[in-house]
């Protein structure tokens, strides 16, 4: 059977999309600026364009049917493809309003966010940023068209970002951190293992996070971890208490003039670090993004250089 799409009412799709990244009537009408009876009829209409239920009705929220969530990401490429068609040849930043959404953690927060500020005050003072936590889900979300961007490890095992596109930001090392007054000369495989090793653990996360990941590839099983969801807070709670911690390099050298730390060797061979940035291939040719990723870039260049 052949759709004749001149009596297919293609403004149907971006109501299907909403309803599919949000799963409710209400939040979808307020992102599309529409009225709830008006996305409930456009509902409707799907349904019967589809010959299928598409979102069925589950408590408060709506379940996509299993030929919805087969269609999302087809629908998002295409949707994203039209808006790029359909977008000024060239963006002009200055001119730019609205918010760039990032999913990341407070690492690269803290690396980058002051610079991103400075050169968006500057190109884009209209452009406001939205940072939020990174996380297992960050793949659906950038799927969903909620995030930007996720940035984070290149090594993220757990974590299905093999349908986007990815380019490498920049790169850092592991080191060990100890209290500054700390005695020891080195810290040993045993002393990983023995000793209390604080770790950073993303808030809600069921699988491993990437440096308990890292030790555990490279067979060592500390007994004594101190899991905690903030980077920035592990300096802290390594001056005077004995314990150890893996952090990034950079992240130690920039906490280390306000924290009575010691950065060590780790007694390990750890991979370096490839920080990289992800975003959706229907954003791959979308001027604004383009500018986006370019200006990020060149401030890892700048910084890390």
């Amino acid at each position: 059977m052949v759709t004749n799409l001149r009596k297919t009412n293609l403004n149907l799709l971006p109501v299907l999309r909403e309803l599919l990244r949000h799963r409710n009537v209400t939040n979808a009408a307020r992102a599309l600026n529409l009225s709830q009876p008006a996305v409930s009829n456009a509902l409707a209409q799907l349904r019967s364009l589809f010959h299928d239920e598409l979102l069925i009705p589950h408590g408060r929220t709506l379940q996509p049917s299993a030929l919805a969530e087969r269609m999302l990401p087809r629908l998002e490429m295409m949707l994203g493809g039209v808006e790029q068609f359909i977008a000024p040849a060239n963006f002009d930043p200055a001119k730019s309003e609205g918010a760039i959404k990032i999913a990341t953690a407070d690492y690269v927060i803290l690396l980058l966010g002051a610079e991103l500020i400075n050169q968006l005050t500057a190109l884009a003072p209209a452009l406001t940023i939205e940072f939020s936590d990174a996380r297992s889900q960050s793949a659906r979300d950038l799927k969903m068209g909620d995030i930007d961007l996720f940035i984070g490890p290149r090594r993220l095992a757990h974590v299905a970002f093999d349908e986007f596109s990815v380019s490498t930001l920049f790169e850092d090392d592991i080191v060990c951190i100890v209290d500054a007054d700390d005695a020891s000369e080195e810290i040993s495989e045993k002393e990983l293992i023995e000793r209390k090793l604080v770790l950073f653990t993303p808030t809600g996360s069921e699988t491993l996070a990437f440096f308990e990941t890292v030790l555990q590839h490279a067979g060592v099983a500390p007994r004594n971890i101190v899991r905690v969801p903030s980077f920035l807070i592990i300096p802290y709670l390594v001056q005077g208490t004995g314990s150890i911690a893996l952090l990034q390099r950079r992240l130690a050298e920039r906490l280390s003039g306000s924290t009575n730390i010691r950065i060590m060797p780790p007694p390990l061979s750890f991979p370096r670090l490839e920080i990289g940035m992800w975003w959706s291939p229907a954003r791959e040719h979308d001027p604004s993004h383009m500018w986006l990723r370019q200006l990020l870039s060149q401030i890892c260049e700048k910084q890390f250089a």
